[in-house]
């Protein structure tokens, strides 16, 4: 059953492309350019991993799956692609990525992926997850609560670390014997791996049978989880990228007038002239007067994005 979908990054794309239309100096403008692309590179291999999950899992009450939730536990995020639940409690921590031209794990567990026809390293996936679950191990310790009981007491979940790959990616491995990496697997195998698993438990292992949870019980578990999940806050990229709010456009910050029947020197500035950016998504502000509430007719400066950049500031 599907808990949780992704949350939307299109609105830091359109930040992002709003960006490229700025006076940029070439490192800024291809900045901008490669984050566009690695965000678009993203939303693919994540999407290509949600659609095998929801295929396989997506319908069934003896599973559960929450995609992109983060934790944020004394101070330490956990940023998880997939999260797939079953009623053995298992918790399946699921790192999804897209190297679309290809990866390499080398002899001493190093990842290179492969980028303009060169080799790049990049830090390992594997290990990345492993502190995903050991956040999550700590979350759960200290919500206890949240976890099902069986004989009076709480069941213990247990953790898997798998990283999904596109099923075009090319995968150029070590020896087993040398480095482990059957964690790392094409995303539309994971299935076969995972049916495997618990074919094998449910035969083999009779103290995993002893603590299977109902199926309502994995419901409530799954969704108990959702209003932990914060989502990320949104980048300020023209601090990332060095980018001054004076390297608008020129027609950005062009102030309108409206016409009050006297000479031009004293026209008098509408109530939504456009003044300068916002300093967290780049969008232009504008100057407005609130209606409701204890501040109604004090003027602010809002952001044009409105709704979807909520940047206010006080005149």
């Amino acid at each position: 059953m599907l808990i949780k979908e992704k949350d939307s990054i299109e609105h830091q794309i359109e930040l992002l492309e709003s960006l490229q239309k700025q006076n940029l100096s070439p490192g800024q403008k291809k900045s901008v350019d490669t984050e566009i692309k690695i965000l678009r590179s993203g939303i693919k291999g994540e999407n290509t991993s949600a659609y095998f999950l929801d295929f396989h899992f997506g319908e069934s009450k003896n599973w559960a799956i929450l995609h992109d939730f983060r934790i944020e536990h004394n101070g330490q995020v956990a940023q998880i692609d997939h999260l797939l639940i079953n009623r053995f409690l298992e918790f399946y921590v699921l790192e999804s990525k897209n190297y679309s031209n290809g990866m390499k794990i080398t002899d001493d567990a190093e990842f290179l992926i492969y980028f303009g026809g060169r080799t790049k390293a990049v830090e390992s996936p594997i290990e990345q997850n492993e502190r995903h679950i050991y956040l999550l191990q700590k979350f759960f310790k200290s919500n206890t609560d949240l976890l099902p009981k069986r004989l009076g007491l709480r069941i213990k979940p247990s953790f898997k670390n798998y990283v999904i790959v596109s099923p075009q990616s090319k995968v150029t491995r070590p020896k087993k014997t040398i480095f482990d990496t059957s964690s790392v697997i094409k995303s539309d195998a994971l299935y076969s791996l995972i049916k495997k698993q618990n074919d094998e438990a449910s035969f083999k292992d009779v103290v995993t049978i002893s603590k299977v949870i109902g199926q309502d019980t994995l419901k409530n578990l799954a969704e108990s989880l959702v209003p932990f999940h914060k989502p990320a806050p949104l980048t300020n990229y023209q601090k990332k990228f060095g980018i001054d709010v004076t390297q608008a456009e020129p027609d950005k910050t062009k102030i309108s007038t409206k016409s009050t029947g006297l000479d031009s020197t004293q026209d008098e500035l509408v109530s939504e002239n456009i003044i300068t950016q916002c300093p967290r998504c780049g969008s232009e502000l504008l100057e407005r007067v609130a209606k409701k509430g204890v501040n109604a007719g004090n003027k602010f400066m809002g952001c044009s994005a409105f709704p979807k950049c909520r940047f206010t500031q006080a005149i």
